[in-house]
């Protein structure tokens, strides 16, 4: 440092140590200004996030703290605590980032199972409507068979032939069993 400024590192000026780090005027003006106030009210003051940006090298993310210092009875140094918080900020950078890739993920999933619903309602009103459907087309003819096998069986147009009345019997059975298998098919359905 010496031979560069021909002082010692403990005689520099805050702006000289700065312009050694290559810092621009405008942000050696900021750390000026704020050590003046630190002095000026004797007050230590906290800088959370603090960007700084060297030439030729990325920015770099510190937490600051100044501290007011007593020399020869009065406060005319500060102390400057910096911690570097560069890999904290970019993980929490990447949390946030991965939360809102989250919160997206789950927004399109919730509209995909939305409209999968939708579907879903829609396929079992259809089902549904064709149930009820089959259920009356297949039961009403079946159900009038039925009714002219029994009135046939009792008779009531005129007397039929043993034979007659056995094929009569045969309608009637296969019909009950037709009913009874109908009714186990819609009752799976």
């Amino acid at each position: 440092v010496e031979q560069h400024t021909g002082k010692s590192f403990d005689n520099l000026s805050e702006e000289e140590l700065a312009r050694l780090k290559g810092l621009s005027d405008e942000l050696i003006e900021q750390y000026i200004e704020s050590d003046r106030m630190v002095i000026d009210q004797q007050t230590p003051i906290s800088i959370p996030e603090e960007p700084i940006t060297h030439p030729g090298k990325s920015m770099r993310w510190f937490h600051t703290r100044k501290i007011p210092l007593e020399s020869q009875g009065k406060t005319n140094k500060v102390l400057i605590v910096s911690t570097n918080i560069t890999e904290r900020k970019k993980a929490l950078e990447a949390l946030k980032q991965e939360r809102a890739s989250l919160a997206q993920r789950v927004e399109e999933r919730t509209a995909e199972l939305v409209r999968l619903n939708i579907e879903l309602q829609e396929s079992s009103r259809s089902k549904d409507e064709f149930l009820a459907n089959m259920s009356h087309e297949l039961r009403t003819p079946l159900n009038a068979i039925l009714g002219m096998s029994e009135i046939l069986q009792e008779q009531l147009f005129g007397d039929l032939n043993e034979k007659q009345l056995k094929h009569v019997g045969i309608i009637e059975q296969s019909g009950q069993h037709l009913l009874t298998l109908i009714n186990d098919i819609l009752d799976l359905a």
